[in-house]
């Protein structure tokens, strides 16, 4: 399923995306609508804590605490797109950071809406120009340490 170019709510969507890839933003999340149409509507974002100075050395703890930050903002039972500008150390404790777009999907909702937000994720991956999607559908699985892990092994495979 494509993304409509005019789905409700898409330009707002991009123009975060755009101040995430600024460092004007850590994160966005919103959500999709599915009546009366499809829309996308943004639920929370958060101003970066480093744009004045992203190249500073940051610690792993205010890295957890920004992710930690984010995921307060769900609610387990709904599913939710989050762009984020994630940051962390790999394992040779190099500062590395990725865009990802996440796609959490509980298990609990409906069909409809799994295979909707499923089909959305790829063509929002496409439109935001993000080529990290994750798939997440436990809220336990949004966590730092897998989404650390899931970026980590982006980098070593590209």
């Amino acid at each position: 399923m494509m993304v409509h170019p005019n789905m409700e709510g898409l330009d707002l969507i991009k123009k975060e995306v755009s101040d995430i890839k600024t460092y004007n933003l850590i994160y966005s999340i919103f959500e999709l609508s599915l009546s009366p149409s499809v829309s996308i509507k943004i639920v929370n974002s958060k101003k970066h804590p480093n744009k004045t100075c992203y190249n500073t050395i940051i610690e792993e703890t205010d890295l957890i605490n920004a992710f930690e930050d984010c995921k307060s903002k769900i609610k387990p039972q709904n599913p939710y797109f989050i762009v984020y500008d994630f940051g962390y150390y790999n394992d040779q404790r190099n500062f590395r950071r990725l865009e990802a777009l996440i796609s959490y999907i509980p298990d609990s909702v409906n069909l409809k809406v799994k295979f909707t937000m499923a089909a959305h994720a790829l063509g929002l991956s496409d439109i935001f120009n993000i080529p990290m999607l994750i798939e997440i559908h436990d809220i336990s699985d949004l966590s730092y340490q897998h989404i650390k892990t899931e970026c980590n092994n982006y980098h070593r495979n590209k």
